[in-house]
């Protein structure tokens, strides 16, 4: 099991956004969340990556606790062990936060290099391998203000993987692309996931959830309410409402 989330709770401001989350995202496993706006979904996700910090329960990577209820409430790990966690962790932003003073190759070696301490030559042969697989074998040396959606989102995922992570984490990885692009990402995920990666997708695109997902989750108002699996075409949803929201 890559990831685990048991019990999680987060509150703003008074404000319930996660109620009693739990779920988890098996090696090779494409779980996507999907909901209304406002519903808990990226602040879910920035809870799984350590970005915001849980009020209660919850979360384990790869084995590892980055963080676990104790007597007070909930216990975060240590800085050390929260920088070997993340080590396992990839996320790929919606809005890609590519470094735009970097061509495609430093942005990729650039995590290896200060995270894994690997020397420029093993880091960019490395980044090769990627861009290859990618098909973005020509674009080293291009910056990001030259890249399309489609090459940009690429790059995003070839630095992700570039650290050799348990789990990848995409936000909305299809909102600015075509048709077209959004089929080369699912295959890009399915090959991910075929590599025994496991896969966390927060999106409010419907069919590129039924595309690629093993299994869907739907939240609303910080509970996850329902689940449906790619086995029986999704049709395992209980409710009516959620099962109508994920074909519209």
């Amino acid at each position: 099991m890559s990831l685990k989330v048991e019990g999680l709770y987060k509150s703003f401001d008074g404000n319930t956004v996660l109620n009693n989350i739990n779920f988890k995202v098996n090696k090779g496993e494409i779980v996507t969340i999907i909901g209304p706006s406002g519903a808990g979904k990226t602040t879910l996700l920035r809870a799984v990556n350590g970005l915001e910090d849980a009020d209660k329960g919850s979360i384990e990577i790869d084995g590892d606790f980055l963080c676990k209820n104790n007597v007070e409430g909930i216990e975060y790990c240590s800085k050390k062990q929260n920088k070997s966690i993340r080590k396992k962790v990839g996320i790929v932003f919606q809005s890609f936060n590519l470094f735009p003073h970097m061509n495609v190759m430093e942005n990729i070696i650039e995590a290896p290099r200060s995270v894994l301490k690997m020397n420029k030559k093993a880091a960019a042969e490395k980044a090769e391998a990627l861009l290859y697989d990618l098909g973005l074998e020509t674009k080293a040396s291009a910056y990001p203000f030259q890249l399309s959606g489609g090459q940009k989102q690429r790059v995003a995922i070839a630095r992700s993987c570039a650290l050799d992570p348990k789990l990848i984490c995409f936000d909305e990885p299809t909102s600015a692309l075509d048709p077209e692009m959004r089929e080369g990402i699912a295959n890009i995920i399915d090959d991910l996931a075929e590599k025994n990666m496991a896969i966390l997708i927060i999106t409010h695109d419907m069919a590129f959830a039924k595309r690629v997902s093993h299994r869907v989750l739907f939240i609303e108002n910080g509970k996850l309410i329902d689940e449906g699996k790619k086995d029986n075409n999704f049709s395992d949803i209980s409710s009516k409402r959620v099962l109508n929201y994920i074909n519209s």
